[in-house]
Parts: structure tokens; C-alpha cells; sequence
């Protein structure tokens, strides 16, 4: 089966933008087909936002006949390509006075490891949270909200309503104040 996509994909057209996020994310774009199992088509939707372009990614299930509307979900949001360097997932505080010390601290002593959970949280929308474990360990988790059930009333790959989201989140590593891993 050929596969189809669509929708509003931007200067680069849909195929190109699809070619150029699959190389980029490769490891991500891996795991479409354990998330999208019944997928029929993809839908790009390009948005700008503070000054910064993303790309979600829908992936459609194929009509029910008598259907109107097609069903899917959003993958992922990518950086649209040539703006990856900024994209990044913000870090959460809550009331936590000692929170933005922490993640200074955290940030100084794992940049790189810290970035690419910036990064991987941001495909998801998310932001980054940590819990402490022990004195010098902390839980760096993803909080998201998981993919609702998108409806495309129209046939052009971009959702036009959903369902209710779910807050979920996942843990991304443990890292030490005292030493880097």
C-alpha cells in the first residue's frame, strides 16, 4: 500500500517535510507503526507559534463505510526542519522554592543528557519534572497529555475536533547531582 500524506505541511510540501523529520528523528519515526497500527494515512498540520514552526503528525485509521469523519491521533509535534536547536521542553517547578536551583544544577552537571530529554519530552508537548530519590538522586520524568482521539471532518489530514486528553507522565532517567553518569 502506497502511503498517503497530506495536509498542511508548509513550504517544503508534505513528502519533502516527511523525508526531512524521518531522517532527523529517526529513532522516533520508528515507533509510528507499534503507535499507529491501522493507520491508512498521515496528516501533517504546520503552525507557527512565539516566532518558532512545528509540525504535528496524525495518523488517520482508514473510513468505516457510512462514515463521514475519520478517526486518528496525534504522533508527535516536531520542530519544523532548520528550527531544532530551540526546541526544547521547559522544566516544571510547581512550589518547589528550591526547584530552579536544582535544575541549574542538574543542567551544569548533565547538559547533554539534559538536552536530549528536552528534546524527546518536546516531541510529546511535555515539560520535564524531577522527584528526588536520595539525597544527590533525582527521577527526571515527561509529563504530557496522551493523544486523544482526533476527528478530520473534512479529509485534509488536519484534525478539526477531539476527544478528552489524559495527563500521564514517563520517566526519561535518574541523574546524581555529585557526578555525572
Amino acid at each position: 500500500m502506497e502511503m498517503l500524506i497530506r495536509g498542511n505541511c508548509g513550504e517544503l510540501g508534505c513528502e519533502e517535510l516527511w523525508r526531512s523529520l524521518s531522517n532527523r528523528w529517526s529513532e522516533t519515526f520508528s515507533q509510528l507503526e507499534s503507535e499507529c497500527p491501522e493507520v491508512a494515512s498521515y496528516g501533517f498540520n504546520s503552525w507557527e507559534n512565539d516566532g518558532k514552526t512545528y509540525a504535528g503528525l496524525w495518523c488517520w485509521q482508514a473510513k468505516e463505510s457510512g462514515d463521514r469523519e475519520t478517526y486518528g491521533n496525534l504522533f508527535r509535534v516536531f520542530p519544523y526542519p532548520g528550527e531544532e536547536d530551540s526546541f526544547l521542553a521547559p522544566t516544571e517547578c510547581g512550589a518547589n522554592p528550591d526547584c530552579g536551583s536544582t535544575w541549574q544544577t542538574l543542567m551544569a552537571a548533565h547538559p547533554e543528557v539534559i538536552r536530549e530529554m528536552q528534546q524527546t519530552c518536546a516531541l510529546r508537548q511535555g515539560f520535564l519534572l524531577y522527584s528526588q530519590l536520595e539525597k544527590q538522586e533525582y527521577q527526571i520524568n515527561c509529563g504530557f497529555f496522551a493523544p486523544s482521539i482526533q476527528i478530520d471532518s473534512d479529509g485534509d489530514g488536519i484534525a478539526d475536533g477531539e476527544g478528552k486528553p489524559t495527563g500521564v507522565d514517563i520517566a526519561l532517567g535518574i541523574l546524581s547531582l555529585s557526578s555525572k553518569p
